[in-house]
This record gives structure tokens, sequence and C-alpha cells, in this order.
């Protein structure tokens, strides 16, 4: 059959199929399959809608193949591209063998202006809303997952609002096909028509609007829909807008101007009563409201005035509270002169570049309120770090590098000897690092119970206060009750005093300031709390001095050097290759001994000085899960007695987020530093429950900046989630729990795998079997080596009788660790006695009958009690003469150690 006499269900049988999936990625070519995406298939929806008012719009991918190809059908009145609105479309996943027609919503326009956090909100809000509406026959709603979706399209699952999904061993044919279209585009029509009467016939404006940022989305909309340019833009020269917005920073109803700010105040009243008529004629045309004590005018004005500062990329920062106290307000310039000694702290204080970091990443990083005692600054400017326990753990593992933290004082201090009155904001940083420690520098580690492990480092800190009367050479143990006193009262000096701070988030944010919790989201997102953090950080650049600490580096934890432990190039080459590698072999044969030795030897081989937090390790067992790995719900009590639930993370989304954070950090993110997590015992856990969605995300061309990308939205908190380059998994398996052949298959082929068989050679390497010392005999037995060495031997017999039994298989054989570091005639005795009789037992069910024939080739062991089926109480010299017995009578090839 030619392709063009193909119908729907042979051409998407065709591209699922035959797509290049190993070239996604990659340079986009002629194919067969393009073909059908983006010619054959749109042409036949066009025969079948046969409606000019819908565009077809399709693509394999602009200029690389695409791991998702689309064909998407838009209604101009709706969207004219898939970047934004609503619109029908078919996603193409080639690589899950699926394609699904789904009516979904563009996410690229939404995520720019809103960002990934609330253009999601946005996004599931729309879909909830469509669906009250309408209910297409056979389709079903909800949110779908496109696990190898970029991370750029990683709301393609939020925006879905109704679906079908065709599996390639399952496609309908041509009539069901045509049907399922013609369903959902009657639905998309209906959509379109419905919106664009309440387009042509709106609802009246309201009289007010619920704040300022409600007022600019309407008035600007109200622009858009008329046609209007930003009409204020016609009536003063740009260059005079950066003037007005410098002037407006930090404005408000308790600040005093400066002349030079008093004269541009002038000027935006003069300017809106010079043109308040032709502005009266707008907003009668335009049918707007108004916000708080504004008239609609005023709030037109200043809707338009904030939409020039937005074009300009200059801080929006006019609003209806600072406008209202502009008007008409009489300032009393005499105030300027102040005290002499506030001055002195004014003069000595520097610009602070935050403000700017601020506006430029703001999308990027969270804003924190950190709270703490009087008695804890003084620790907190000498060492440059804030401090969290681990019962506040939840809190720590939250902060980013390159947050800003904003710092606030109570009246309290953990000493009860001292005073400390006054309580508001002090200063602010950028966060540089996250570690722990192990030594004692707050107050309350010296004299109480407390141990802040966990710490928040900044390279800089910008604090209000007299920085000269603090000593942050001299720890605070050192320090008499005094001198902390006194260095309190310099560090709450030029605060932002909590009435102030609460009077300004009470006018942008009808809320007083949060000051109950150690840490707080500020929540910048948010039009009103982004104000408020923008006026907070423009009052300290005026208060500030800088701090730089002086770290001593030996303070972190390091990780110790290692010599490399035998076949480490083999190993590094496999796990810099897939990532993650599994060690697998019998118990006792140094699995997880070397996966240590490598991570600390590869560590410093790759760093100069790698840290302990690069390596994290943790054990799997049947009752660990998905919530243990990356995260589950947990509840939390503040210190108010409030109950709340939060999302805690765990150990593989915490080293995932620690290592991302070196991995955009990086100049040249190939070479970022690299993490290394060991999983013990992996095949004893869950697999598939453990690692949930993410699964998918260890392969290298799913990393986080790999060409393939994976970003999931995790189960519990949604957040969305890849694994980065530089974080490396090692996993041990011990084989007589479980074999390799029973592993999930999904995991197995994601782990290089690295057989960890018994070792006789390595006896010759810990064990001097020439030195006088092992010749000398103990408390009258047997002399020692003697005894190791038939151990040693007879440890081969053993391995080799297991292997011909059939019953247990290579991978119950008996590990060599068990006869390392041992010391003396006793020691050889106590590894039999306690670890490799026992583990023999346990392979062949207590039958000691079974045991003594198969394994020690006879019917009677002394080192047995069959009659009542336990292992014998032996002596040193039972072991030696039964360990001789059975090398006399064994034909299996074994050597002694030389």
């Amino acid at each position: 059959m030619s392709s063009s006499a193909r119908g729907f269900s042979g051409l998407f049988r065709r591209v699922l199929s035959e797509y290049p999936v190993d070239q996604i990625g990659q340079g986009i070519t002629d194919h067969e399959t393009r073909t059908d995406i983006e010619e054959r298939i749109p042409d036949k929806i066009r025969q079948i809608l046969d409606d000019e008012n819908l565009a077809v719009k399709a693509s394999a991918g602009k200029g690389r193949w695409t791991s998702i190809p689309w064909i998407a059908i838009l209604d101009p009145r709706e969207t004219n591209n898939i970047q934004e609105g609503i619109y029908a479309v078919y996603l193409f996943e080639p690589q899950e063998d699926r394609v699904t027609l789904t009516l979904n919503q563009g996410v690229t326009e939404i995520k720019n202006d809103l960002g990934t956090r609330e253009a999601r909100h946005h996004l599931k809000e729309t879909a909830r809303s469509v669906r009250e509406k309408f209910d297409p026959t056979g389709f079903s709603a909800g949110q779908l997952e496109f696990p190898h979706a970029s991370s750029r399209n990683s709301l393609y699952g939020p925006g879905t609002i109704f679906y079908k999904r065709y599996e390639l061993g399952e496609i309908p044919d041509d009539e069901q096909i045509i049907q399922d279209l013609k369903t959902l585009v009657d639905t998309y029509r209906k959509y379109v028509s419905d919106e664009g009467i309440l387009s042509e016939d709106p609802d009246p404006e309201p009289d007010s609007y619920d704040g300022i940022s409600d007022a600019t989305e309407s008035i600007r909309s109200k622009l858009d829909q008329t046609g209007h340019e930003n009409w204020l833009d016609s009536h003063f020269i740009r260059s005079i807008l950066p003037q007005w917005t410098s002037a407006l920073r930090g404005f408000g109803p308790n600040t005093q101007p400066t002349p030079e700010e008093v004269f541009v105040f002038d000027q935006i009243e003069a300017l809106f009563e010079q043109i308040e008529s032709d502005l009266e004629d707008l907003q009668s045309n335009l049918r707007t409201g108004s916000v708080g004590s504004l008239s609609p005018t005023e709030t037109l004005f200043v809707v338009l005035t904030r939409d020039l500062q937005s074009k300009l990329d200059l801080t929006v920062n006019m609003n209806h509270v600072k406008f209202l106290n502009l008007r008409g307000n009489e300032f009393d310039l005499a105030k300027e002169e102040e005290d002499d000694s506030e001055e002195a702290t004014v003069d000595n204080a520097e610009e602070i570049p935050i403000s700017e970091y601020f506006e430029n990443q703001r999308e990027e990083i969270t804003v924190w309120r950190f709270t703490s005692h009087g008695d804890d600054y003084p620790t907190i400017y000498q060492h440059g770090a804030i401090q969290f326990t681990d019962s506040q753990k939840d809190d720590f593992d939250k902060i980013d590098r390159g947050d800003i933290i904003v710092f606030y004082v109570t009246q309290e201090t953990k000493n009860s000897n001292l005073r400390s009155p006054g309580k508001g904001l002090i200063g602010c940083g950028i966060v540089s690092n996250k570690r722990t420690k192990n030594e004692s520098w707050w107050w309350n580690e010296f004299y109480g119970d407390a141990d802040y492990r966990n710490i928040v480092e900044f390279d800089e800190l910008y604090v209000t206060g007299d920085i000269n009367e603090i000593n942050l050479e001299t720890s605070i143990d050192e320090k008499s009750d005094s001198t902390i006193e006194a260095e309190i009262e310099a560090i709450k000096q030029n605060r932002i005093r909590h009435e102030i701070l609460n009077e300004r988030s009470q006018e942008l944010r009808e809320s007083d300031f949060p000051v109950v919790s150690v840490l707080v989201d500020l929540h910048v997102e948010n039009d009103e709390n982004k104000e408020l953090v923008e006026w907070i950080l423009d009052e300290l650049s005026t208060r500030v001095t800088q701090i730089e600490p002086d770290r001593d580096r030996d303070e972190i934890d390091e990780l110790p050097d290692e010599e490399p432990p035998n076949r480490a190039e083999e190993i590094a080459s496999q796990l810099t290759s897939t990532g993650q590698v599994i060690f697998h072999g019998p118990p006792g044969t140094g699995k997880t001994h070397t996966a240590r030795k490598f991570s600390r030897w590869w560590l410093n081989d790759q760093l100069e000085q790698p840290t302990a937090d690069q390596l994290r390790v943790v054990t799997f067992h049947p009752s660990f899960n998905y919530e243990d790995f990356l995260e589950g719900l947990t509840a939390k009590q503040d210190e108010t007695g409030t109950v709340t639930y939060g999302i805690e993370n765990g150990i593989f989304k915490q080293i995932c987020r620690d290592a991302e954070r070196a991995y955009r950090d990086a100049d040249d993110p190939s070479k970022a530093d690299p993490y290394i997590l060991i999983i013990d015992e992996i095949n004893r856990g869950n697999l598939a429950k453990i690692f949930g969605e993410t699964i998918t995300q260890l392969e290298r061309n799913k990393r986080l900046g790999a060409s393939e990308e994976v970003i999931v939205e995790l189960a519990h908190s949604g957040d969305e989630f890849g694994i980065p380059p530089n974080l490396h998994v090692i996993g041990t398996m011990n084989t007589a729990d479980r074999s390799i052949a029973l592993v999930d298959a999904a995991l197995r082929r994601r782990f290089s795998f690295f057989s960890f068989p018994p070792d006789y050679d390595v006896f010759a390497e810990e064990y001097d079997f020439g030195s006088s010392g092992l010749d000398e005999f103990l408390d009258d037995s047997p002399r020692f080596h003697q005894l190791l060495e038939n151990s040693i031997a007879a440890l081969q017999v053993v391995n080799a009788n297991i292997l011909d039994s059939g019953e247990l298989g290579k991978g119950k054989r008996i590990g060599h660790s068990y006869l390392l570091g041992l010391n003396s005639a006793k020691d050889v005795r106590d590894a039999w006695y306690y670890n490799i009789l026992p583990l023999l037992e346990e392979y062949y069910f207590e039958e000691l009958g079974r045991l003594q024939a198969s394994v020690f080739e006879t019917e009677d062991c002394d080192l047995f009690d069959v009659q009542n089926r336990k292992i014998a109480d032996f002596d040193v010299e039972t072991l030696d003469q039964e360990l001789g017995r059975l090398l006399e009578r064994t034909d299996q090839s074994y050597s002694f150690p030389s």
C-alpha cells in the first residue's frame, strides 16, 4: 500500500513503530514518519474536519528530532500557536508506543509569565473549569504523565483537560479514530464559542478590584482587547520613569523622602492633574474599576505607570498605597537632620547588591525569613552561618544555594541572664553552601543540650548595627555575659523595627509580617509579597555594613583519602559511563567494604578536598519505601503547639538536590563536583516501589542537561524532579538473599554489575605467613597459622562442594572476609562458630545430616550435634582436627596461602 493510501490507523502505527527514537535530540532529517506527522496526517485531518476556521499545525522537531512529535488543531479565536491558549492535539510518544488525543493547554507563555509553580496551579484550575462545562463521550478527564517530555514541556501533564490514548497494539480502525477526532473538536468548538460570547458581551467591570495586581491584570487585558497602546507612554519622556522608580523605592506613610524625591513626587502629581480629564475619558471607554481608596481614574494612572515600568524592565513599584500617600502630602523636610550616631551608621553603610540580584533571580530562588534569639547572632556573624538542629532538618533541606535569607531577631535569649530588648530585621545574605559540622559554636551548644549540626553558610552578610562593637574572633563561650549583652545591643542598632515592618506588611499584604517559626518562605511569586521584599531590601541597603566571615576550612567534615581497591579503574570506568553500578556476590566477599573504599578513593581522585557530605549511605530492607527514599508526608508541631503537615525529603531527593546545586553552580557542568550514594542490600527492598517514577531518570541520556532529559512531578509535593549527571549510585547485593536474575528488569538494565566471588588471594596480602609472630603457640592450642591455613584451605573445599551439590549455587558460597582480621586461634574458632557454620545451617534449613554429607563429606562431624539439631560447642583443637580430616578425605583441589 502506498503512503498516500494509508488511513489514520496505518499512519499512526508507522509513526510509533518507525520513528527514529535513536536520533532524538539530533539534527532532523528527511524521514517517512516525519512526512506522516507534518504532511499526511494533517492533510487527512483537514479533509475530515472541512473547516476553514480551524488551523492544523504539526512538528517532528525544530531542527532536532523531538521526543514528543505533535499535530495540533487550533481555532484562531482562541490561539494561533501551541505556546498559549487551548487547542486539540495528538501527542505521539514513540518511546512508549502510544499516541494520545488531548484537549490541552499551551504552557510556554504562562510558564514564562508565572514561573513553573504558579503555572502548574493555573493550568490545573483552567482544566477544572473546562471540565465543569463539558464532558466529551469516550474521553477521560485528568492529568497525564509524559515521561519523555523535556523540562521545557514538563507541564504537558497538568495542562491536559481531556484525553484518549491509543497503544500501539490497540490502535482502533479509521472509523473510530475519526469519530474520536470529531467528538473532541466539537467540544473544542463549543468551548471557543462560549468564550467568544463572553468576550463579545462582557460582564460589567467590577466597581473595585481585590488588589493592585488584580487591577493591573484586568486593565492590561482591556487595553489589549480594545487595541490601545499604553496611552500614558506618549505623555512624558521615557528617561523620566527611572527617576520615578528610584524615588518610589522604599517610600511609604512612615518614610521621610529627600528633597530630590519630593521633587519627583510633585512631578508625578502634576502630570496626573494635567492629564486627569483625558484619563477620565479613557476610563469611561474601558469601563475600569478602582482599587483601595483610589478613584477609577487614579487606579488607571497607577496601572499605566506599572505597565510602563514593566515594559522598560524597571522594578514595578508604583502601587495604590504609594500614590495615595504622595498625593497632597506636605513633607516635613526638617526631619532630614538625624541623630549623629545613626547618621554615622548610614554613612558607613554600603549599597548591597542583593536588590539587583533579587530582581534578576526572583523566579529561580526563594526568599526566606530566618528567626533567632539575640545571643545567637554574635555566633552567626562570626561564622557567617545560620543553624538548624536535626529536628529542624526539614527546614534546612528546603533551603537552596542562591536563596536569599533575611534575618529577624527576637527579644528572647538562650542565656536567661541576658537582656535583649527590641526586635526586627537586622540583615540579609545569599546562601553559598550547606553542610554539617561537629564542633560546638552556639551558646546553648556549650551550656545546653543543643546540637546545631546542620548549617547554612554565606560568603557575605549584610547587617545593621555597629559591627565594630562585636568581637568576631572570640568564641561565645569565652565571652562574659556583659560582653554578649553589649554585642546584642550593637547588633540591634538601626534595625528595621518590628512595628514598622508590621505596618508596611499590613499596607501591602493586609496581614502582619510572619515571625513565628524558625524559617518562613516569603512567597515572592505573589506581587504583594514581592513588593514587601523589595521594600525590605531597599531599607536594608541604606543601613547595613558587609561582613566577610574568615572561615577556617578545617572545620568542614573532610572525606578521608583512601588507597584504591582492587579493580578500581574498571569500576570507575563503568560508574562514569552508566552512572550506577551494583556489586553482587555471596555474603562476606567485601562488597560494602569495597563500595566505601572505592568511593573515598574516587572522590579524592576527582577533587582536591571532597567533603563527607558528598558520600552518603543507605540500607534497603523490606519495609523501606518511596517515602523513605524520595519524599513523604510528616506532621510537625511548632512552638505555638500548632500541628502542621508537610513534605519530608528522603535521602535520594536530598542528595539529588545537593548534587544538582553543584551541577548548576559549576562553570563547566561536565566537571561538577561528584556525589555518591551507596545503597547497601539494594535487592532487599521493593525496587519498583522505592524508586517510583524516577527509575527512568537513572539512564545517562535521561539525566538533567542530557539529550532526552526527563523531569517528573513527584507524587506528594508535585515538585519537578530530575537526576543530575554528577550523582553516582553504587548498590551492593547479597546473592544469598536473592538471585540477580530476580532483580527488577527495569533496574537491571540501568546498572552495570560487578561480580564479587570469594577471593582466596587476599589472605596472602592480609597475613604474613612467613613471620615469626605466627609461629607462636597460644595457650597450648595449635599454632595460629596452622589453624588459619587449614581454615583457608577448608573454605575452598566447602565452596567447591556447594557448587557441586546443585542445591545452592554460586550465590551461596562463603565469602573470604569471615577469615580476615583474625589475631588468634580463638578468633578463628569464633569465625566458624558464629559466622560460617550458622550461615551453612541456614542454607540447609537446619538439616545438619545433609549439611555434613554435602559440605563436609562425612556422616559424622564433631562440629555438629545432629541429635539435638544444633552446632556443637567445639573448641580450637576440635575445629583443627575436623578441618584437617576434611582436607585429607576430599578430592576437591585447594591451596595453602604462601
